[in-house]
């Protein structure tokens, strides 16, 4: 796939702004997949998975500069990131969702369902800083459901990223504190997932 005109963010040092502009072009090449396995009349396997051979700017002439860059280029820095990997591009991915339920007694089914995930490394954002930068890693996310067969109420545990992964969903500078140079705003902060954590529902149907 081909991309003309795209959109970006950047982020402007010298005023301690973000800008939208264009990053003239990129482009994409790969393929996905997708399925649903009935292995037994209780037993499901989805799965889904990505291939990116390519996921690049082509042609991105005045991004903005990231912090250690922007230390040694007086402002406003500019960099060249044609040939770099899209944000948040990984090379692959491949997740796994089992399901699977039995009777419980006469009147209940009791659900085992789980959300497996793994993925290649990958930038959180195009400007090359390496404290953007996601290493691979594998997901695990759990939930155990009873419910009547009837379909009424359903009554819940379950548990997310059980691997405690933390993921880094987005990084930005602090604005807060600076540098010496007043138009570096070199201190930096990411925010990342909750990591492992646990709970309980309950949903119940009105309906008919």
């Amino acid at each position: 796939t081909d991309y003309t005109d795209l959109q970006v963010t950047v982020f402007i040092s010298a005023i301690g702004r973000f800008i939208t502009t264009n990053a003239a072009e990129a482009h994409t090449q790969g393929f996905e997949f997708d399925g649903r396995w009935a292995i037994t009349d209780a037993f499901t396997l989805g799965f889904a998975g990505a291939f990116a051979s390519e996921a690049v700017y082509d042609a991105y002439d005045g991004a903005s500069c990231n912090s250690l860059e922007a230390k040694s280029v007086p402002p406003p820095c500019r960099a060249d990131r044609s040939g770099v990997s899209l944000p948040y591009a990984p090379d692959w991915t491949l997740s796994l969702n089992p399901d699977y339920r039995f009777v419980v007694g006469s009147n209940f089914e009791l659900i085992v369902g789980a959300n497996v995930r793994f993925s290649d490394g990958y930038w959180i954002s195009d400007n090359e800083d390496p404290r953007n930068e996601v290493d691979s890693f594998e997901r695990v996310d759990l939930r155990i459901a009873l419910a009547p067969q009837s379909g009424r109420w359903e009554a819940a545990i379950y548990g997310r990223d059980l691997t405690d992964e933390r993921l880094t969903v987005g990084a930005q500078p602090d604005f807060q504190h600076k540098t010496s140079d007043p138009t570096l705003y070199d201190a930096f902060g990411n925010t990342r997932e909750r990591g492992r954590r646990y709970g309980i529902q309950f949903n119940y149907n009105f309906g008919e």
